[in-house]
């Protein structure tokens, strides 16, 4: 039992690490873990973006079986000066959103992550509908997956020539991207060059550049080849449905009823009086 204790902090250590969280919370998990209580929460506050946030991380008993007594569960996060401001992350296996990404989602930033399924890997993206709040005043979160058809390599692809002289974008930028950074880049523009960053808004699926004052320079869409060929496919339905008019049910017989046979006898006789 106390080697099953020690792993598991351990394992809740190293999703501390993981997650973007510091090791002066590692004392007070420890302690908490011992007490062997129900679950327990440790609070910590960091620095993001020039802003404060609070954090709230919570911990339950375990529900896998894996011997260990706890599992985090997920975390509230909340900025310092308005702590209706916001949200609350779900934590599965020491994965989730980490605290940076958090911090980005509350500043109005979006956050992508990579999923592999079948040796192939997918994007979804999560942003915050600062409109809408759930039962226990979160910001309610909103997720745009390869369904919706934001493709963040098509649109870099297209800004490429006007960035960086030409160079595609470092893994570390494109990292940066995801979690929501704003990386820098050198914009070219009627031959001049200016440093900016990046912002991408995968509800307009694209990606936007700003120079250091905060100055909308371009707006790059980036659609996936599958929303493409389902755009493609609608667009088509109208003139199949003009052909189908005009070309098909034009040419196919009325039906007649015996009302309209009689009234179609009657026009007959009154044009030969």
């Amino acid at each position: 039992m106390e080697q099953n204790i020690k792993k598991n902090e351990d394992y809740l250590k190293t999703g501390l690490y993981f997650m973007g969280f510091t090791q002066d919370l590692y004392p007070a998990l420890e302690k908490a873990v011992q007490e062997g209580k129900p679950g327990f929460s440790l609070n910590e506050t960091r620095s993001f973006n020039n802003r404060e946030f609070e954090y709230k991380l919570n911990y339950a008993a375990s529900t896998k079986n894996n011997g260990y007594p706890y599992e985090w569960t997920g975390y509230d996060v909340s900025l310092k000066e308005n702590q209706e401001h916001k949200v609350h992350i779900n934590v599965d296996n020491n994965r989730g959103i980490t605290a940076k990404e958090s911090a980005n989602l509350l500043s109005g930033l979006a956050v992508g992550k990579g999923l592999k399924t079948g040796g192939i890997e997918r994007e979804s993206w999560t942003v915050l509908d600062f409109s809408k709040k759930d039962e226990q005043g979160n910001f309610v979160q909103k997720t745009f997956g390869e369904g919706y058809g934001f493709d963040m390599k098509a649109a870099l692809k297209e800004l490429q020539p006007l960035i960086n002289e030409g160079k595609p974008l470092s893994a570390d930028e494109l990292n940066n991207l995801r979690k929501g950074n704003m990386p820098d880049v050198t914009f070219t523009q009627d031959g001049k060059a200016q440093s900016a960053f990046l912002i991408v808004k995968p509800e307009e699926r694209q990606i936007e550049v700003y120079n250091e004052e905060g100055k909308l320079l371009k707006e790059q869409t980036g659609i996936s080849r599958q929303r493409q060929e389902m755009e493609e496919k609608i667009a088509k339905q109208p003139k199949k449905m003009d052909f189908i008019q005009n070309n098909l049910l034009a040419k196919m017989p009325r039906k007649t009823t015996p009302a309209l046979a009689e009234a179609g006898e009657e026009e007959k006789k009154s044009r030969k009086r």
